[in-house]
């Protein structure tokens, strides 16, 4: 038997797929900025909190593609991102309250 590059690295097909998977989850700024508003707070966090937070990090550091507006950025958020994070097991979003907790995990990402 041949060996796989994931056999030559040491990762199973599945150890692979969750790499590519936080790879792709972490390919939007937005979402790390999410990430990393949730990382500095303890317990539950409003989506307006969120949202403000990170378009003032998007703001800060230039890559703010709809101007920063918050609304625009809770929207996104919302719709988009904060159910990627959620489906991924990284925080847990309730979308009927708007509210937001990170979910400590083991692995280092």
């Amino acid at each position: 038997m041949s060996p796989t590059s994931t056999d030559v690295l040491g990762q199973s097909a599945d150890e692979t797929s969750t790499t590519s998977e936080y790879h792709a989850l972490l390919s939007s700024e937005r979402r790390k900025f999410a990430l990393s508003v949730l990382v500095d707070c303890d317990g539950c966090v409003s989506l307006d909190d969120v949202a403000s937070e990170v378009a003032a990090m998007e703001r800060r550091d230039g890559c703010a593609t709809d101007g920063g507006d918050e609304r625009t950025v809770a929207i996104t958020l919302h719709h988009i991102h904060l159910p990627k994070l959620d489906a991924a097991g990284l925080i847990t979003y309730d979308h009927d309250a708007n509210e937001v907790v990170e979910t400590p995990t083991d692995e280092a990402i």
